[in-house]
């Protein structure tokens, strides 16, 4: 996990160097090497950072069984449960799911910087496509579907 400013995409984190006072911008897919990225996403220290995950080879959860999945584990990238969940899918769905979450995560970034308190139904609401312009990333997460449905 690299930590760094700010999230310009999904993939990309933006940094400022201090001494120069120059931007640059990472790539979170060259940054994750061998792994995928899933998102760029803030972190428990108010910085940002991209989220490296190991997809499993075979799509046991659809994205929305993912999103309910994550809902049992903490959000720390060294979580065991959060990379089990992981491992149950695919890298395109993992890429599916970071989509969403990363658009929740950035339209409620302000409000969850000025008042926490209102951040958890502002994200809610994100997440559930009804604020923000995450209703398409909603829509496709609800209509993907796992390996067992077949084609």
């Amino acid at each position: 996990m690299l930590e760094d400013d700010r999230c310009l995409t999904q993939d990309a984190l933006q940094s400022c160097d201090e001494e120069s006072g120059e931007l640059s911008s990472l790539d979170c897919n060259e940054l994750c090497g061998q792994f995928v990225n899933f998102t760029c996403i803030d972190t428990a220290t108010g910085q940002h950072g991209c989220w490296c995950v190991e997809p499993g080879a075979q799509k046991v959860y659809a994205c929305w069984e993912l999103e309910s999945c994550l809902q049992g584990c903490s959000w720390d990238t060294t979580d065991a449960c959060a990379n089990e969940c992981f491992s149950r899918t695919t890298a395109s769905t993992v890429r599916m799911y970071g989509a969403l979450v990363h658009c929740a995560r950035s339209y409620c970034e302000q409000v969850c910087a000025e008042s926490p308190d209102t951040c958890g139904g502002c994200l809610d609401d994100a997440m559930a496509g009804l604020a923000g312009d995450c209703a398409v990333s909603r829509s496709v997460c609800d209509a993907d579907r796992n390996d067992e449905w077949g084609p």
